[in-house]
């Protein structure tokens, strides 16, 4: 075998790898829904114990946690995802939820 021909194979095996990890990332995405809540939406849903999970992400730089989750009777793929103002009275009501109800809370960094 030539040199030629080693780039020919490499090129084509490369472009058929490609092709199946673009497959893949589409199918991957296709499936997942994400719902905005507001403010007053996601805390009446927290109090009421219908938020089933949560992960929270401080945004120091821009005084707000991401908060991404789950309500009782989403699909698999399901979650809401709301931004909330980064305060200590915020983090205390989803911890005392947490404690109250079956939600189970992670905090990213």
């Amino acid at each position: 075998m030539s040199k030629k021909d080693n780039k020919k194979n490499f090129l084509s095996y490369g472009l058929i790898i490609c092709f199946f990890l673009g497959v893949l990332i589409v199918f991957n995405s296709l499936g997942a829904k994400a719902n905005t809540l507001t403010y007053d939406e996601f805390m009446k849903n927290l109090n009421n114990g219908k938020v089933t999970e949560l992960k929270v992400t401080p945004k120091q730089s821009s005084a707000i946690y991401e908060v991404v989750g789950k309500l009782e009777g989403y699909s698999k793929n399901e979650s809401f995802e709301i931004k909330v103002p980064y305060s200590d009275s915020v983090i205390s009501e989803i911890l005392d939820a947490s404690d109250n109800d079956n939600l189970k809370v992670t905090v990213n960094k």
